[in-house]
């Protein structure tokens, strides 16, 4: 369901225009959109619903179309060109545009963030290899980026890397709009990172209009249909490696208790393999899974709050729910400690959500980062876990999810035990319509 608040009591003007566009992104989304009218308003407020075409959304954003020439001479021009996507799949209509100017360059595609943008089994798609790849880049065509600092190089970690995969001197060209993100008191710009060629415009528009540009560009270059073909040897020779690579890494610790999340993401893909239902990922990622179409992911928040997943998954499990589809929730346990009244919700509702709880008792994304200030201002390290671990006592998630009418299984401690324990939770999900959760004990970071 689509959720954005619009208020302004004091100019309906405002609130119309705010309610029109919310109700265009909820069209053009397939969403269902829920509109509360005020207590003792006006037919006003529903004018927007009334007579649409007098309050119809503006045209999206068009691209410089010299500035897009320009970004195409680079394109057709580099020796490898690489293209970074992110926040693009939030047009589908986009999608195959962005396949087929990969193909057009035999330009390496990396997708960072949560969106689908090309289908993880698509030759070009080399997000495994990111590092190599953008080490590789000569020049650089960042779609919708939100972070570009940290999208080329390791992001955000707990020892604050802020080295860069890419090499000096290549060029970077930035289709987005999140120049005009910013409008509260308090906005997050992220670090400035430097853009050769900046183009504010809708990538929904801009890239048929880049993909014509690239064309004409290669009519005018008689080597360049040559230089590009040459690429395709060297690119799968990287996907291979890369694909070789994170096979391997995956079966370290294969049989460690705590289970690692590589382990549980494969026993998870079997189990869903044998059941043969159409799946959604509507929180955390599909770990080592083919994802070859867009309904199987969900995009998460920018704002990673804790707090948010649980909701936010019952509300895409709603919207999923006549279409069919098994939905996934994997969540650590920390986030789930937020807001577990989520799960009296699927239970009231039935609906068919697998949560499973990444259980490793620690709010994990800040364990990484005390340790290091530890390290840094010289303090003890054994106190990392001082107001973030979550012990004494562990957290019962199966009573919890009990205590609202979900099935629980677990906690799963040995790897050996948690295929049979996925293999009934999603057969009971898909063939009884409703919520289960399985809690799956894993390591903390180092172990």
């Amino acid at each position: 369901m689509g959720r954005s608040a619009c208020k302004s009591a004091s100019n309906p003007g405002v609130h119309l225009a705010c309610l029109s566009h919310r109700h265009d992104r909820a069209q053009r989304s397939g969403l269902p959109l829920l509109r509360c009218r005020p207590a003792g308003s006006s037919d006003l407020w529903l004018d927007p619903f009334a007579r649409p075409a007098r309050f119809a959304p503006p045209a999206p954003t068009s691209p410089n179309l010299d500035t897009l020439k320009q970004a195409a001479e680079l394109l057709v021009s580099a020796s490898y060109p690489v293209i970074l996507a992110d926040a693009v799949g939030r047009h589908r209509e986009a999608l195959p545009t962005l396949q087929e100017l990969a193909e057009l360059l035999q330009a390496p595609l990396v997708s960072v963030g949560t969106r689908f943008n090309l289908a993880s089994n698509h030759p070009l798609n080399l997000s495994g290899a990111r590092e190599e790849v953008l080490g590789k880049a000569d020049v650089l065509l960042a779609l919708d980026v939100f972070d570009l600092t940290g999208s080329v190089g390791p992001g955000i970690s707990p020892e604050r890397n802020e080295r860069e995969f890419i090499r000096p001197g290549t060029r970077i060209i930035h289709i987005s709009l999140w120049d005009l993100l910013q409008h509260s008191l308090v906005s997050d710009y992220e670090r400035l990172f430097p853009v050769d060629v900046p183009i504010t415009a809708d990538t929904s528009v801009a890239l048929p209009l880049l993909v014509d540009a690239c064309r004409q560009a290669l009519d005018r270059d008689v080597s360049g249909r040559g230089r590009i073909a040459g690429r395709g040897g060297s690119i799968r020779e990287l996907r291979e490696t890369a694909s070789s690579r994170q096979e391997a890494a995956s079966r370290r610790g294969w049989d460690s208790a705590p289970i690692s999340l590589d382990r549980l993401s494969a026993d998870l893909r079997n189990a869903m393999q044998e059941i043969e239902a159409p799946w959604t990922f509507v929180n955390g990622a599909a770990r080592g899974w083919d994802v070859t179409e867009y309904e199987q992911v969900v995009a998460a928040g920018r704002g990673s709050g804790l707090g948010q997943a649980a909701g936010a998954a019952v509300g895409s499990t709603i919207a999923y729910r006549d279409a069919g589809r098994l939905c996934i929730n994997l969540i650590g346990d920390g986030d789930l400690l937020y807001t577990p009244g989520a799960l009296w919700t699927a239970s009231h509702l039935r609906l068919p959500l697998l949560t499973i709880v990444n259980n490793n008792r620690s709010y994990g994304n800040d364990e990484g980062h005390q340790e290091h200030l530890a390290r840094l201002r010289g303090r003890p390290v054994e106190n990392k876990g001082v107001g973030i671990f979550l012990e004494d006592p562990d957290a019962d998630f199966v009573h919890i999810a009990q205590g609202y009418g979900v099935e629980g299984f677990g906690p799963v401690l040995d790897p050996s035990e948690l295929h049979a324990v996925l293999q009934r939770a999603v057969e009971t999900v898909v063939k009884e319509q409703r919520p289960v959760l399985v809690d799956v004990r894993t390591p903390r970071r180092g172990g």
